[in-house]
């Protein structure tokens, strides 16, 4: 959930700047989500594919980055 509220507010934020998504670089902290986005969000149970499916729709999974905690 995180990520993809993430994504939304870059999405406003860059419409607002007038900057291409496709610049911004996303960072989680869980390795978990970073597996999910780089994977086949039709694996997934509804809920994760649906959110991994918006992700993966609008950024590349090249993306996305870790930062530990």
């Amino acid at each position: 959930m995180a990520a993809v509220l993430g994504l939304r507010m870059m999405e406003s934020i860059s419409r607002t700047f007038s900057v291409s998504l496709n610049q911004v670089t996303f960072c989680s902290d869980s390795m978990n989500v970073l597996w999910w986005i780089k994977g086949r969000s039709q694996s997934f149970k509804s809920f994760v594919a649906n959110r991994v499916g918006e992700i993966q729709t609008e950024t590349d999974p090249r993306q996305w980055r870790f930062v530990p905690t």
